[in-house]
């Protein structure tokens, strides 16, 4: 299916896999996949639980098949340390940590801290 939609859509990938930084332009894969799968009946919508206690929107570590999680911040709101701390304690198998326009200083020092405590060691393909 992605070949199908590389070749459809060719032009507007390359661009986006070029940028090294998020667009307004760009193509987001996963909902362009998700979306096209469905027009052509390959796949189905499935709604997941989030395990956020307050049930808030803001920070969602939503179960997938009971192996993987996926944790969600968006760095704009004011309890983003409360979230960090849920992530650490969940550590999802993958997460967002969403930057907007509306992102206060403090926190983006907040999420530089949190990243060198997450994850201490470099990996194979930082310099």
């Amino acid at each position: 299916m992605l070949a199908q939609l590389e070749d459809i859509f060719n032009k507007k990938i390359t661009n986006t896999s070029s940028n090294s930084f998020r667009t307004n332009d760009d193509i987001l894969m996963f909902h362009l996949f998700n979306y096209y799968a469905i027009i052509k009946k390959l796949g189905k919508t499935k709604y997941v639980k989030t395990v956020d206690t307050k049930k808030k929107l803001l920070h969602q570590l939503t179960a997938h098949y009971n192996k993987f999680t996926f944790g969600y911040i968006n760095l704009h709101e004011k309890d983003v340390d409360e979230h960090l701390s849920k992530m650490k304690e969940e550590k999802p198998f993958t997460f967002c940590l969403n930057q907007t326009e509306n992102t206060p200083e403090k926190n983006l020092i907040k999420i530089k801290n949190f990243l060198k405590d997450y994850f201490p060691l470099k990996s194979s393909f930082e310099k």
